[in-house]
């Protein structure tokens, strides 16, 4: 019988492998076991929960969790979004939401962003699921790291998943040392269906995106922090028979990696004619589209993978990407830096065309969030029309991370917001049923404060 890195390479699918019986335990960091931990589980087990996790900021945060007995059909209602979308893997806050089914896992928090990483390695297709089996057309994306070994990446359209190499209904996107990246489907055994040649390195981070839609899956990698102009590595693929909905995940198999900025937005293309743009900021060179700043003053962290303006002026923008992009989801990470109030903002712009430096000078649409609100404005040519706002769980303070999605779908702009440590989704939403712009780049604006950025990313809908 072929082994799994070859099955994997070759395209060549592995026999059926047996599934080990999962040890049914929660080891906590302070390693307490026990009548009263069994008792609690059993509960999880009987009821359905939906924790609002307390909005607060992370330092440090560390925990292992080793084979929970929750399922893919219970623990989304323990999750910080309640399994809907968009969806952030909230990693700032613990592992709440994520089932692993074989593994070691541990979470900390970093000025880059939250990690997932898998230590034990090892030939049980280590992996951890999250999010709802009922998800049917959506991207997902993230960033994957080979710590050792020869292979990591994504699953989606998850279903039935347990401990075993290839115990999973759905899909395995992964990116292999030997220099590829490869689309398999996994349903207790392993069939390759598509590779792209990539060279891959170890302790090095990827950000991988997949959309599927039907039957088409349509995947790209590209390097983190890659000098610009960057262009990713494409693979599409339709699958007959295909399975139409799943959860979502990360994998590795012989190998421990690490994750990080795991994401899913509802729908997707089928083309590959738009490349998605990622914006990592790892790299302080100009990355891929560029940016062209109005006003403020920006800078930017290689080493936290950040882009920050000093100094948060009234309308500061720095905009990237194309004006011919249509529709598309725009998620990533903001904080308010030196101010906080409920009348200082600061978050993405979409739709952008016309730029300029007064404080409403662009068309499009800004989606922003002050000290008590989430703020969807319509600018048009100078003049700011607020579209729709919504009262976040908690007041936000300064240096606290918000994860922003903005989705610009026709003439419908929705914003959705989520402090990275946890709470329940803010959403504002409405259609621009007057002067709706369809086209536009993209960007990042201040009112009244300094701000930071990390984690940028485009994908076409």
């Amino acid at each position: 019988m072929a082994d799994q890195e070859s099955a994997h390479d070759t395209g060549a699918a592995s026999a059926p492998r047996g599934v080990g019986r999962a040890r049914r335990l929660l080891r906590l960091t302070r390693g307490r076991r026990g009548a009263v931990w069994a008792t609690g589980l059993l509960l999880l087990a009987a009821i359905v929960v939906t924790v609002e996790l307390t909005p607060g900021t992370s330092s440090g945060f560390s925990a292992v969790i080793n084979n929970s007995q929750n399922t893919v059909g219970t623990a989304p209602n323990f999750s910080a979004s309640g399994g809907v979308l968009p969806y952030s893997d909230g990693w700032a806050g613990g592992d709440t939401g994520w089932i692993d089914y074989g593994g070691t896992w541990t979470t900390a928090s970093t000025a880059s962003g939250a990690t997932y990483t898998e230590s034990a390695g090892g030939g049980a297709g280590n992996k951890a699921i999250s999010g709802q089996t009922s998800w049917t057309d959506y991207t997902l994306q993230g960033d994957v790291k080979i710590l050792s070994g020869t292979q990591a990446g994504l699953v989606f359209r998850v279903t039935n998943p347990g401990v075993g190499a290839d115990t999973l209904n759905g899909y395995y996107l992964g990116l292999y040392t030997s220099g590829t990246m490869t689309l398999g489907r996994e349903n207790n055994s392993y069939a390759s269906l598509k590779s792209s040649t990539y060279a891959v390195s170890t302790n090095t981070w990827y950000h991988l995106a997949v959309q599927v839609v039907g039957c088409v899956i349509t995947a790209s990698v590209v390097q983190v922090g890659a000098t610009p102009p960057v262009t990713p590595t494409y693979l599409s693929y339709t699958d007959t028979g295909c399975p139409t909905s799943g959860a979502i995940g990360v994998r590795d198999y012989a190998s421990t990696a690490a994750f990080r900025n795991i994401t899913a937005t509802a729908g997707g293309t089928t083309s590959t004619t738009i490349a998605p743009y990622y914006a990592p900021f790892a790299n302080v060179l100009t990355p891929q589209y560029g940016q062209t700043t109005y006003g403020g003053l920006w800078t930017a962290s290689s080493a936290n993978e950040t882009y920050t303006d000093n100094t948060g002026g009234q309308g500061d923008k720095s905009v990237m990407g194309l004006t011919t992009w249509g529709n598309y989801s725009l998620t990533g990470d903001v904080q308010l830096n030196s101010s906080a109030t409920t009348s200082t903002s600061s978050g993405f712009i979409v739709r952008v065309v016309n730029p300029s430096n007064a404080v409403n000078g662009m068309t499009g649409y800004y989606a922003g969030v002050s000290s008590t609100s989430l703020v969807l404005v319509d600018i048009n040519s100078g003049t700011a029309t607020t579209m729709a706002t919504a009262a976040l769980p908690a007041t936000l303070g300064t240096n606290t991370w918000y994860h922003l999605t903005v989705e610009a779908v026709g003439c419908t702009i929705t914003a959705t917001a989520q402090l990275k440590t946890g709470s329940a989704l803010t959403v504002a939403s409405a259609t621009d049923s007057t002067s709706c712009q369809t086209t536009g780049a993209v960007g990042v604006r201040t009112i009244g404060t300094s701000a930071t950025w990390r984690d940028v990313a485009v994908t076409p809908r």
